[in-house]
């Protein structure tokens, strides 16, 4: 469903969103915008992160048929999606690849 929400909408999956279309597409609420704020200003979120997170958030957005705004709640399910896959500090991802 959200994918044809998606498509219908922009003409291209949330994923293929670049910076500018996300502007235009994914518009965030004030709350939302401040959550990323926060993230990046304590360095746990970097600008393509913002990106991917703002990515998501949307697909998130379109699953509950928020059509308009991406909000706060779903920003934050996004960034609590993004911590539960992010490898931890320390981790050594070279026995992984």
């Amino acid at each position: 469903r959200s994918r044809s929400i998606a498509l219908e909408r922009q003409g291209v999956l949330n994923a293929r969103l670049s910076g500018e279309q996300l502007d235009h597409f994914a518009p965030v609420s004030p709350k939302g915008m401040e959550l990323l704020r926060q993230e990046l200003e304590h360095g746990r979120l970097t600008g393509r992160g913002l990106h991917r997170v703002r990515r998501v958030a949307r697909t998130l957005a379109d699953r509950q048929g928020s059509v308009d705004v991406v909000s706060d709640a779903h920003i934050a399910a996004a960034l609590a999606l993004r911590a539960r896959v992010a490898p931890r500090r320390g981790d050594d991802l070279r026995s992984v690849v």
